[in-house]
């Protein structure tokens, strides 16, 4: 009911107050249930001390993960889920993919050679070799100090279609150039990150 005054004006009415529910101390935010203090106390009792937020620490983290992974979901459940994720086109969670021994759905077999090398360590110690042979200087135009990247003077591609495996991790297969002077041996389109082009 809306209140009116002697004159006929409304009247501002006041809400009730808001009390803490453990010390029924007067609240300010509406939204709170506790006061600072008792809000302190109870994180302490449930041993997540000063954790109001769920993006407080680690240890919070891993209660909480616990809780979500004891849980058990219902396989009508993840069918649904799944469902509704390859209608999106979104990749399942990666909690969904070996449950059942399987391999992710998106899976297409092993990786190529070309890039099993390219990310070996064999590859990263070659690299190292070659820059400390070349002094960290590319070799076309013998700039030093920039960024230095190796390359294979008879490419990886080449050395597989050949059987010639060995040349790959070959010191004196490799030379150090700049990123433009490797652009420029490959063919590559030069941008020019700083002014836009």
């Amino acid at each position: 009911m809306i209140k009116r005054d002697l004159h006929g004006r409304f009247v501002k009415q006041s809400l009730p107050d808001i009390h803490c529910i453990d010390c029924q101390k007067k609240l300010i935010s509406r939204k709170a249930l506790r006061c600072k203090s008792c809000n302190n106390i109870y994180y302490n009792k449930l041993g997540l001390r000063g954790m109001k937020n769920k993006h407080q620490t680690q240890r919070f983290k891993d209660i909480m993960k616990q809780k979500m992974t004891n849980r058990e979901i219902k396989a009508e459940t993840k069918e649904k889920i799944s469902k509704t994720l390859k209608e999106k086109k979104i990749a399942p969670p990666k909690e969904f993919w070996f449950k059942n021994g399987s391999k992710p759905y998106n899976y297409k077999g092993t990786s190529s050679i070309n890039k099993l090398i390219r990310c070996s360590f064999e590859l990263k110690i070659f690299r190292e070799k070659v820059f400390i042979r070349d002094n960290y200087t590319c070799q076309k135009c013998g700039k030093k100090g920039c960024y230095i990247e190796g390359h294979h003077i008879i490419t990886i591609k080449e050395c597989l279609l050949t059987n010639n495996k060995e040349q790959i991790f070959n010191v004196d297969n490799g030379m150090t150039l700049c990123r433009p002077c490797h652009m420029k041996i490959h063919n590559w389109k030069i941008k020019n990150i700083f002014n836009g082009e």
